[in-house]
Parts: structure tokens; sequence; C-alpha cells
């Protein structure tokens, strides 16, 4: 189970991003008076659904870091799996992720915004365009993709397009870009060794 919650990182990501999805949750059953056990019950899946959603974000980046992080000794647990187990966990947390989203394919733009949080971890990690060495455009899609999507999704769902709603989105926003800034900067003697262009390697510590 710890090399799972390793192979997921699992400690990057659950105490910055859960609490704020349940936190737009909380809020907009409140707002919509619809706080009864049927809303709790769906905020299983739910939370089922973004755990999957960061987990394959996660592991889809380090499938494409594996190179560099060999060279840099970065810890990658993909490395330690066989190509076909490498792709085996991908495509099972993906169906995961789409099987507990279930109860909310109703919600139209719901399904837009999922299928956004998916298109820009995948145009981040993966070439051609890999966003991640582009510099501020690598920062501003990751904090996209592992942020302001999925908490409108959350929105989404509830139908709720206000201006609260930008409130939550650009709060997200900020959030992701300290978040990816700082995760730059404790990364950047490794990036450096590895030839990783981040935003923090093309400008300088002290700038960032």
């Amino acid at each position: 189970m710890r090399n799972f919650l390793r192979l997921i990182r699992w400690r990057d990501w659950y105490d910055s991003k859960l609490p704020f999805f349940f936190l737009a949750y909380y809020y907009l059953i409140a707002v919509h008076g619809m706080v009864h056990v049927q809303s709790l019950i769906l905020l299983l899946p739910l939370g089922v659904f973004f755990i999957s959603l960061s987990s394959f974000g996660y592991m889809f980046n380090d499938y494409f870091d594996k190179t560099s992080d060999m060279i840099s000794g970065k810890e990658n647990l993909m490395l330690y799996l066989k190509h076909w187990q490498q792709m085996l966990i991908l495509i099972v947390v993906l169906f995961i992720s789409l099987i507990t989203f279930v109860p909310f394919y109703l919600h139209r733009f719901a399904i837009i915004f999922l299928f956004l949080c998916y298109i820009s971890s995948i145009l981040y990690s993966a070439p051609p365009l890999r966003l991640k060495e582009k510099g501020i455009w690598g920062v501003i899609c990751v904090s996209l993709a592992q942020r302001v999507f999925p908490v409108l999704v959350v929105f989404a769902i509830f139908e709720h397009f206000r201006f609260d709603t930008f409130i939550f989105a650009i709060l997200s926003f900020l959030i992701g870009i300290r978040w990816i800034l700082i995760h730059q900067i404790l990364d950047y003697s490794k990036a450096l060794q590895a030839n990783v262009k981040t935003f923090v390697t093309s400008t300088s510590l002290r700038k960032t």
C-alpha cells in the first residue's frame, strides 16, 4: 500500500487538492439548500473521481519523465515497473475515474471540464507539445489541469456559474501557480542536471 501511495504521489497532493474540491462541493450544496443524504452520498464517487484524476495526472507525468528522472536520480516508481504494468495502471486509473463519474454524466458542462482536465494533463506532460518545458505555458497549463478545471467540474455538476464561480476559479488558479512554482524551485538542481527546461530553469530562482 505504501508503494502504491508513492506511485500515485499521494503526499504531493492529497492535503492541498482534495480539501479544496470538497469545500466547493459543501459550499454549493449549502447555497442550493441540498444538504441531505443523497448529496452527501454522491460525494463518495466524486471523491474517488478526484483521487483517480490526480493519480492519473501525476503517474502520466512520471511516465514521460522516466528518462530525465533516471539521469537526475529523482524518485520515480514508474522506473520499477515493466512497460505493460505502466500502461495497465494508467488505463485502470483512467477507467476508475470515468466509471465513478457516471452519476454526473447528465451535466454536459461537467463533461466538457472533465475532458479539459485530461487533455491539459496530456498536453503538459506528453510530446510533441510537452508544455512542461515551455516556460510559463507549462505553469499555466498544469494549474488549469490540476486545480481550475477540477473545481469547475464541481460547479458544473450544480450548473452554478455565477460570480462566486469566478472567485473559486481564480483562487484555484493562483494556488496552482504557487504550488507548481514551489515544486519547480525544489526540483531546480535535478531539472538542470537532466536538462529539463522548466519555467524556473529558464529564468532564475530569484525571479521565481
